[in-house]
């Protein structure tokens, strides 16, 4: 398999589909803990909470359970002409049936 943040992403070249301009490919991203950037990521099904541990209940906030959920890197297209952007999930990041 191969590792999306190593550049394997969707090389697709649509045309706009709001007004057949030129789609400029590009990826969206996430910040995560002490303000690290993270390509987005996409799960598949309803995010279900992990258990709370002490961090979770000290800043009283929740995280999502990946385990055993497919994921795939997010690839993004904007159009030149009039900023329309279109999202693609298409390279898996994990092994998960």
């Amino acid at each position: 398999m191969s590792d999306a943040y190593e550049g394997t992403t969707v090389r697709l070249q649509p045309p706009c589909p709001m007004c057949q301009g030129r789609m400029e490919a590009g990826y969206l991203l996430d910040r995560g803990e002490t303000n690290s950037l993270y390509q987005s990521e996409w799960a598949a099904g309803e995010p279900q909470r992990s258990r709370r541990s002490a961090i979770n209940l000290w800043m009283n906030t929740g995280t999502v359970n990946t385990t055993r959920v497919r994921r795939y890197a997010v690839s993004m297209f904007r159009c030149e002409a009039c900023g329309f952007l279109a999202a693609y999930a298409t390279t898996p990041l994990n092994d998960v049936q």
